[in-house]
């Protein structure tokens, strides 16, 4: 396991290889799926790009499906703090299930973001490469 700081300065403690990701937020869904789009598994009805990520849908940003999200079993769900309500956020929280919370609206900030994927291509990469196990 792993920690860093979200957007709002929480810890969040994740594996060390993130495989499952859920998305809650559209632009979020859209971000990752350019490059890792095989770690999406869940993302809202709304996001309709990229058109051929055929991925559980677990309704909208302000009234998620929870139970659909723990059936998942994400690794990290992916919020924003504008868009998603934090009775969601906490309810998800508390079933154990790691909440990233981007606010994107310092440089500092989207660097979280990018580091938590970049972080991902690095060991996935390497992987493939046959440079670790």
């Amino acid at each position: 396991m792993q920690s860093a700081r979200d957007d709002l300065d929480d810890i969040v403690t994740l594996p060390v290889d993130v495989t499952r990701v859920v998305s809650i937020v559209p632009s979020s869904t859209e971000s990752i799926a350019v490059t890792h789009a095989s770690l999406i598994v869940g993302a809202t009805d709304y996001r309709t790009h990229p058109a051929d990520l055929g991925v559980v849908r677990v309704r909208g940003t302000k009234n998620p499906d929870l139970e659909r999200i723990r059936g998942l079993a994400p690794d990290v769900v992916l919020a924003n703090a504008e868009e998603n309500r934090a009775v969601d956020l906490d309810a998800l929280r508390a079933s154990g299930i790691a909440v990233w919370v981007t606010a994107p609206t310092t440089r500092r900030r989207i660097t979280r973001l990018t580091r938590l994927t970049r972080t991902h291509a690095v060991r996935d990469h390497r992987r493939r490469a046959g440079l670790v196990g």
